[in-house]
């Protein structure tokens, strides 16, 4: 990636607004039961989480994922 690309990458993650902070994974796996139409089945990670934007968090818009992590 070039340092152009980090950068504008960056500007986007810092205008973004924060909805769910993310404070553990476990380790066990689970799987959606798509026979009901959902699309995205899994498998995903167990997470300790908190929603920080409730408004945020039941619109049904579209979003984008951007996630950092503590060094």
């Amino acid at each position: 990636m070039t340092s152009s690309a980090v950068d504008d990458a960056r500007q986007i993650f810092l205008a973004a607004t924060p909805v769910i902070r993310i404070s553990s994974l476990g380790d066990r796996r689970w799987k959606r039961d798509i026979s009901k139409g959902l699309h995205a089945g899994g498998p995903f990670l167990r997470a300790r989480y908190k929603i920080l934007d409730e408004t945020a968090w039941e619109a049904l818009r579209p979003y984008l994922y951007l996630v950092a992590g503590d060094h």
